[in-house]
C-alpha cells in the first residue's frame, strides 16, 4: 500500500515537471525516498511550488476517490495511506516536498542567514511537537512507526543543516 503511495505521489511531480516543460533528468531510489534531479535551468517560483506540492496533490485526489468510492476496509486502509502519504510530504521540514517548498519561499528574503534561521525555526516547529506526539504513542500505545519516523525527519533536518 505505501509503496503505491510513493510511486502515485513520484508520478505527481513527474507528470507536472514534464508539463512545464522541465522533464526530470534522472529519478533514482535511494535511503531519504526517491528523487527527481532535474536540469540545471532556473524554474519560476510558482511552477516549482507548484510541482513540489504536484506529489501531494495526486496522493490527496487518490485518497479523495477511493474515499468516494467507499467500499470495504481495504480501500478505507489505501487511501488513508494515500491521504497519510501526502500530507506528511508537506510538512516543512528538510528535504520533503514542504521543506523544499519552504526553502523556495524564504529564498525571497534577501538576507541569506535569515533564510536559514527561519527554515530551521519553522521545521523545528512542526518536528518538536511531532516528537513529543509520537513519543506519547510510544509509551502509552505502543506504536512505534510515528517516532521512527520523526526521528528520520530530525535526522535529515540535521543532514540539511550542514
Amino acid at each position: 500500500m505505501g509503496i503505491s503511495a510513493i510511486v502515485c505521489h513520484e508520478l505527481g511531480h513527474i507528470i507536472v515537471y514534464s508539463f512545464i516543460g522541465e522533464k526530470p533528468k534522472r529519478v533514482s531510489l535511494s535511503v531519504e525516498g526517491m528523487r527527481i534531479t532535474l536540469q540545471n535551468r532556473p524554474i519560476r517560483l510558482k511552477r516549482d511550488i507548484f510541482a513540489l506540492a504536484a506529489g501531494s496533490l495526486a496522493n490527496i485526489a487518490i485518497f479523495m476517490i477511493l474515499h468516494m468510492l467507499g467500499g470495504n476496509s481495504e480501500i478505507s486502509q489505501i487511501a488513508l495511506v494515500q491521504l497519510f502519504v501526502g500530507l506528511f510530504n508537506l510538512l516543512p521540514v528538510g528535504a520533503l516536498d514542504g521543506g523544499m517548498i519552504l526553502k523556495r519561499l524564504c529564498g525571497r528574503i534577501s538576507n541569506y542567514r535569515l533564510q536559514r534561521i527561519v527554515c530551521r525555526i519553522v521545521s523545528l516547529a512542526v518536528i518538536i511537537p511531532l516528537f513529543l506526539f509520537s513519543a506519547y504513542l510510544s509509551v502509552y500505545i505502543h506504536n512505534f512507526t510515528l517516532l521512527i519516523t520523526t526521528i528520520f525527519l530530525f535526522i535529515t533536518f540535521l543532514k540539511d543543516q550542514n
